[in-house]
Parts: structure tokens; C-alpha cells; sequence
């Protein structure tokens, strides 16, 4: 079974961010340690850095080592990155997208599906 990433980003680059927004401020090295799956110093370095420039990391120098933090807070960026995808989908497929929507809410569990509901009605 293929392993949950982020929308827009591989397998590594999900891996990085979940370590980072579990423990953070967080060096290269310690992200390393908590993957634990055999990738090189230098590819956790490179990836790190890619999020950097994707604007996903935040980083500063200390003591010669980039301590690096999320630019965003993981619950924001979910929404962010539903928010967006639901529009796009809506917008670039409008009603076939929506009946999926509605088809999907027979899977949803009764009491999920009220919990919803309160909060459409709030």
C-alpha cells in the first residue's frame, strides 16, 4: 500500500514536514534520526532546503547548523490545502464534482455527518 503524502509533495517532503511540525525547531541531523529510513544526510539536507525555498520551512543559523520550524501550522495548512483543492475541483468541474461530494457522504459516518451538520447551521 502506497504510503498518505501531501498533496503537491513526494514521500520525503511529507515525511520532513510531519517530523517538523511534531518537533520543531528541529536541525537536518535530528530530522534524519526521526525518519529513520535509510535516506543520506545530504537528501534530508537537499529536501529541507527545497521546503525552504517553497516557503514550508522556516530556517535560522545556530551554532553553524539551520535550525529549521513549519511557516505554518499543520491544522492551517490542511485547510489551506482542502480549501483550495475543493475549489479548484468545484470551479474546474462544478456539478460532477459536487454530486461526488454528496455521493462520499454516504461513507461518512451518521454522527460525523450531524456533527456537520450543527456546524452548516451555526
Amino acid at each position: 500500500m502506497a504510503k498518505r503524502t501531501i498533496p503537491g509533495f513526494g514521500e520525503l517532503e511529507t515525511a520532513i514536514m510531519e517530523v517538523v511540525w511534531a518537533k520543531h525547531p528541529i536541525c537536518v541531523r535530528e530530522v534524519l534520526r526521526t525518519l529513520d529510513r535509510g535516506s543520506a544526510y545530504t537528501t534530508v539536507m537537499t529536501v529541507m532546503q527545497r521546503l525552504h525555498e517553497k516557503g514550508m520551512l522556516k530556517r535560522k543559523l545556530v551554532d553553524n547548523a539551520f535550525q529549521y520550524e513549519p511557516a505554518v501550522a499543520k491544522e492551517q495548512f490542511v485547510q489551506q490545502t482542502v480549501r483550495k483543492t475543493v475549489d479548484d475541483l468545484v470551479h474546474g468541474f462544478g456539478n460532477v464534482a459536487l454530486a461526488h461530494f454528496v455521493d462520499a457522504l454516504d461513507d461518512v459516518d451518521p454522527k460525523r455527518l450531524e456533527k456537520l451538520k450543527r456546524k452548516l447551521h451555526a
